[in-house]
């Protein structure tokens, strides 16, 4: 429906004169190509919403990544802040 729709297949239809008496006329040749001609804006679509969706898988992916990276990288410096706390002497008073 995306690719076409009623509002533009309806003005096709009028524009060509396929409509008699009230009757689209589905079986001309101007109404085979219309067809093809939505068939192929609906493929082109439907490929260009899975590669989108691809990417969006992609880019979630390395944000994960890049999380689990930083995540280490905080609990890293937790130790060692940890380990110099506890290693620092106490002073006397």
């Amino acid at each position: 429906m995306k690719a076409g729709g009623n509002k533009a297949a309806k003005a096709y239809f009028e524009k060509n004169d396929l409509i008699q008496s009230g009757q689209h006329n589905y079986a001309s040749p101007l109404a085979a190509k219309y067809r093809t001609s939505i068939a192929k804006k609906a493929e082109s679509k439907k490929k260009e919403a899975e590669e989108h969706e691809v990417i969006e898988k992609e880019e979630e992916e390395e944000i994960e990544k890049a999380v689990v990276v930083k995540a280490k990288a905080i609990e890293k410096k937790s130790i060692i802040v940890e380990k110099k706390t506890v290693e620092q002497p106490i002073p006397a008073k």
